[in-house]
């Protein structure tokens, strides 16, 4: 009996019509990718730098050939700097058109928020192309205070302080202010204002404050804790009108500017989105009866990227454009502070995912393919087969006219009785290995089966699948995927213009049970395949993994800048009695901003240049320069996390 040529049948080569269409359809990138990817007529996938001016566009194809004739070896990031310009472009246009329509008498000021990606390159790069706009920085922690204040410089733009705060944090962030940095302080607990109050005195420095509600607005999708009653930041409506009546007492009122409301993030639908800015624009007009300045409301993160093209409100989707976000937020902010006719304040947003998810491209070569429809079957077979055997390869011979949900369970029944058969030693290793072949070409020819109904279809597809390895690690360059399921696009960079006839899942090269990928964008939504093409010979087979600039980087890298922690290890020698007998020390800031391309000298350069110019504008004294840059100093010399 030899079972080969009816093995490869189950093979699907059938030819279809394929075209560019079909293929942009198939990995939806025109949902997912804001016009920036796109293919060419030659299969190739494309950079698209301004998608409102499509005539340039560049292949990723010829930009690894270049990188790797440049000695630049895959698996490789690769940044794309035109795409953060234009979304920050995009931002400002949208935002400003409908301020003008609307004739709303407050500004667009948007910041960025470091931790998203706080490699150097990324925050200049940010800087660099928001400047123009007043484009801000927003900084939660100290080492982001200290790698923003040289960046961001003196002007208008917003430097936001976010997160909890001891008196160095403190004292640099009112030093910053002195250097003409528009910093301001986020009240986030009321414990913190009493600090902050202390050191302004001491200092004789008066803050730009701002005060982090805690909205009861409660966002969906995946981060819908990070809003709502039970959030971990901010204060609560009580606290808020007891901070201003601290303030009040302390003649500090005037300090108040600026109302924080984290609104959520990756918010998937607009109605939340509309709620939570009604709810946050409620208390600002609460401040603005209470007496306080006032002047801006941040209504911090939650504009979503839609990772699945779906355009609804799944968790890695968003049913709305940038242009529904910003029209929604003006609109909202003006009616509801017209029924009091309040000024109306600049508007800030911390889009820090929408800014950089898109310049970014994980780019891996497939090292090698191991195949579903492989045939390891020793030929011939032998004389003497088990029954349960026999009955599994009949079962195979006439599938085509057996097409049914219970010959699917028949297979699935005679596999497990042979594997009790083999774990006691009933049928040799060769019948085993002969099982496990004939079941698996069974099940792929049912998985491809018209006849079988979607959930039994799909669940096949799980189970019998190409395995695509591929030169990377998804710990260090996709933790999210590992860490919370998101899915990413992935797709070729050329031969879209031959039909994938592969059904695929990707495993990186971390022998880790968990490091493989087996979510992807289908056609209609979330599938547990990738369409991917056969391999060719001495082909370089190169996967892209798109919109991982938001924080793919920084959770494989050092979070906030927070590095490693300081590690003791003890040992017990009796009753409530121990002896350490290890003691590494945690990394310094100026350690962990090394790591991500910061240079601590050239920082400290900068910085006296920016304090020697307050001196000559006379905004500080020599003296309090020599103060400023001890603080500074010792900031980059100290532990990244709070005393």
């Amino acid at each position: 009996m030899n079972i080969k040529s009816n093995l490869d049948n189950t093979i699907d080569t059938s030819q279809v019509e394929w075209s560019l269409e079909q293929a942009k359809k198939s990995y939806r990138i025109e949902q997912w990718s804001e016009g920036y990817f796109s293919f060419n007529e030659k299969g190739q996938t494309i950079i698209i730098p301004d998608p409102d001016d499509s005539d340039i566009a560049v292949s990723l194809e010829s930009i690894i050939e270049g990188i790797k004739a440049r000695g630049i070896k895959l698996p490789c990031v690769l940044r794309i700097e035109d795409l953060i310009e234009n979304q920050i472009k995009r931002f400002y246009r949208y935002f400003n058109q409908s301020i003008t329509k609307l004739n709303y008498q407050g500004k667009f000021r948007g910041v960025y928020p470091i931790k998203v990606n706080q490699n150097q390159e990324v925050v200049e790069a940010v800087a660099k192309a928001g400047r123009a706009f007043g484009h801000g920085l927003e900084a939660g922690s100290k080492a982001e205070l200290l790698a923003a204040i040289p960046i961001i410089g003196k002007g208008d733009m917003p430097l936001v302080c976010n997160g909890y705060k001891d008196s160095e944090f403190i004292e640099l962030a009112l030093f910053a202010k002195q250097l003409g940095i528009n910093c301001i302080l986020v009240v986030e607990s009321p414990k913190e204002l009493e600090l902050i109050l202390k050191i302004s005195k001491e200092l004789d420095i008066r803050p730009n404050l701002g005060v982090r509600a805690k909205l009861s607005t409660v966002a969906g999708g995946k981060w819908g804790m990070s809003s709502g009653d039970s959030s971990l930041f901010g204060l609560d409506n009580g606290q808020i009108l007891a901070l201003v009546e601290s303030l009040r007492k302390h003649g500090y009122l005037d300090c108040l500017q600026l109302l924080h409301s984290h609104l959520g993030s990756q918010i998937p639908d607009i109605k939340d989105i509309e709620l939570g800015v009604l709810e946050a624009t409620r208390i600002y007009m609460g401040l603005v009866a209470e007496n306080a300045s006032m002047g801006y409301l941040d209504l911090g993160g939650g504009l979503g990227v839609d990772y699945e093209g779906l355009a609804d409100s799944q968790p890695f989707s968003r049913n709305y454009s940038i242009k529904d976000y910003c029209d929604t937020l003006v609109k909202t902010i003006k009616n509801t502070l017209a029924e009091n006719n309040i000024a109306e304040p600049d508007i800030v947003t911390e889009s820090g995912r929408a800014t950089v998810a898109y310049f970014t491209v994980l780019l891996t070569k497939v090292l090698y393919v191991a195949k579903a429809d492989r045939s390891t079957s020793p030929q011939p077979l032998p004389q003497q087969l088990s029954p349960n055997l026999t009955a599994l390869i009949d079962l195979f011979e006439k599938k085509q006219q057996n097409e049914t949900q219970d010959e699917i369970q028949r297979a699935i029944d005679l596999k497990e009785k042979l594997y009790y058969q083999f774990i006691k030693g009933e049928i040799p290793l060769r019948e085993w290995a002969i099982t496990g072949d004939i079941y698996r070409h069974i099940m792929l020819y049912f998985a491809k089966s018209s006849k079988v109904n979607t959930s039994i279809n799909d669940s096949f597809k799980s189970n019998f699948t190409d395995i695509y390895y591929c030169n990377f690690s998804i710990f260090k360059s996709l933790p999210d995927v590992w860490a919370i399921n998101q899915v990413f696009p992935v797709l070729p960079i050329k031969r879209m213009h031959e039909k994938p006839e592969r059904h695929a899942i990707l495993a990186d090269i971390t022998c880790d049970s968990d490091g493989k990928v087996d979510q992807f964008i289908g056609v209609e939504g979330t599938t547990n395949h990738l369409m991917l093409h056969e391999l060719e010979d001495d082909e370089d087979y190169i996967l892209g993994f798109f919109l991982v600039g938001a924080y793919q980087e920084t959770l494989g890298d050092f979070h906030n800048l927070l590095g490693d922690t300081s590690v003791v290890t003890i040992k017990i020698t009796g009753q409530e009695s121990f002896m350490i007998t290890s003691e590494i020390e945690g990394d310094s800031i100026s350690e962990v901003m090394s790591y991500v391309e910061y240079e601590p000298a050239q920082m400290k350069s900068k910085l006296r240049k920016l304090s020697e110019q307050a001196i000559q504008e006379g905004r500080i004294t020599p003296a309090e320069r020599k103060k400023m840059m001890d603080t500074f100093v010792r900031g980059l010399a100290n532990y990244t996390y709070l005393k």
